[in-house]
């Protein structure tokens, strides 16, 4: 076995699906052309994707002038500041990563959950052209989210 090659899973935790053809519940794809040979399985980088976009959802929500991410200690109003991060960190991955295109889509539809028949128009494609981007995206940031150094986005606790 050349040194390149892994032996063992992503140095990462990764969430599996069951019934998925690909990687049959191990969250982990075995592919015999790629170096290295085992890579995770895009059913559980979009699983990353799901779990952190419903968390960063959830932060989006709370807006700047809610009690969400506070909390008290004795008298003083205290907010807490992971919160704040995770949606920075979320949001400068994705500056990063994704084409000027892609975070227009990543936005729209991911965030503002527009649907993509009502997006197709806005993007000159066909819907189906624009699920594929979509997937892609979320493949896409569910790798990134997941192997995000020195800590990753994914678990989100």
């Amino acid at each position: 076995m050349e040194p390149s090659q892994s032996a063992g899973p992503p140095p990462f935790v990764i969430p599996t699906l069951a019934g998925c053809e690909i990687c049959r519940g191990t969250g982990v794809w075995d592919c015999p052309t790629c170096k290295p040979s085992l890579l995770p399985c895009l059913c559980s980088l979009r699983e990353v994707f799901k779990i952190v976009l419903t968390r960063y959802r959830e932060i989006l929500q709370c807006g700047p002038g809610s009690s969400c991410g506070a909390g008290t200690i004795g008298d003083a109003r205290v907010y807490q500041r992971p919160y704040h991060d995770f949606k920075i960190d979320v949001e400068l991955s994705i500056k990063r990563t994704l084409w000027p295109a892609d975070e227009r889509l990543f936005s729209a539809h991911f965030v503002a959950e527009i649907p993509l028949s009502a997006l197709a128009p806005q993007f000159r494609t066909s819907t189906a052209e624009l699920r594929r981007r979509a997937d892609h995206v979320a493949e896409q940031m569910g790798l990134v989210w997941a192997s995000l150094a020195p800590y990753p986005l994914y678990p989100s606790y």
